[in-house]
């Protein structure tokens, strides 16, 4: 559908007629550029210079024609003589038309396009190091088998006997970084260690992505192509026979001529 003949419009207009992309430039619509068809429809809208939402009323992505076809008949009228000779000579002629038409007709077919796409957002939270949200790496003593391990305390244990040269832990959609060194020696609420251990800031981030699909359908001129095949046979045939006289009459026959004439408005 066009952009409308009056009234006002908007760059949003000019997107959902013609396409584009974001953010929307006017200078992205000249006449004859990438979106904007330089035709008589769309001859308001400047090819270059200066350019307002006023030069698009009217416009559109697309332009439609009307074919007008006059058919012209012309009509002949042709006497031909017949001579007959009584007992003695008589020659007849005997003329016949056979016309046959045929037409081929093709046309070109419609293309779509789909265009999605996608907003990325991440949200983050932290550092922290209260309410039992941090990043504690536990060593236990060498009698106790000497290994290293990690927990991970976000309101609750997060990541538990993780390896302790990790940095990030991803859990539940969440992504999970290990910060600078906060305190050593903090001891959580009912947690109990063999050896030393080491609390570290830690902060957090999430990840949502929302896809938008547009489909655009483009329709392009259809081309209509007419042709006209046209053959005319006349045979004919005389008889002779002997007669002592002769009548002549005048026989009348009629022929018809057809063309056509098209014209196509933009």
């Amino acid at each position: 559908m066009a952009i409308p003949s009056s009234g006002p419009i908007s760059l949003d207009d000019l997107q959902v007629e013609f396409g584009g992309t974001n953010p929307i430039k006017i200078n992205e619509y000249y006449r004859g550029g990438t979106y904007v068809p330089d035709n008589s429809t769309n001859s308001g809208v400047p090819l270059s210079g200066a350019i307002s939402l006023d030069d698009f009323y009217g416009a559109a992505a697309s332009q439609s024609r009307s074919t007008t076809t006059a058919w012209n008949t012309t009509t002949s009228w042709s006497v031909y003589y017949t001579t007959s000779w009584g007992s003695s000579w008589t020659t007849s002629w005997t003329n016949s038309r056979s016309t046959e038409y045929s037409r081929t007709e093709s046309r070109t077919t419609e293309y779509s396009r789909t265009t999605t796409t996608t907003w990325s957002t991440i949200e983050s939270t932290g550092p922290y190091y209260n309410n039992q949200q941090f990043w504690q790496v536990q060593i236990y003593y060498p009698a106790y088998g000497g290994s290293t391990w990690a927990d991970i305390y976000w309101n609750g244990v997060i990541g538990q006997n993780l390896s302790a040269g990790i940095t990030s832990y991803s859990s539940g959609g969440y992504t999970y970084y290990r910060g600078s060194t906060a305190a050593s020696g903090y001891i959580v609420e009912q947690q109990f260690t063999l050896g030393t251990y080491t609390n570290y800031y830690v902060s957090r981030s999430h990840s949502t992505s929302t896809s938008s699909s547009t489909t655009t359908t483009w329709y392009p001129t259809t081309y209509w192509t007419t042709a006209w095949n046209q053959t005319t046979e006349w045979p004919g045939s005389r008889t002779t026979s002997s007669g002592d006289s002769r009548t002549t009459t005048t026989t009348y026959s009629r022929s018809t001529q057809y063309s056509r004439n098209t014209t196509t408005t933009w």
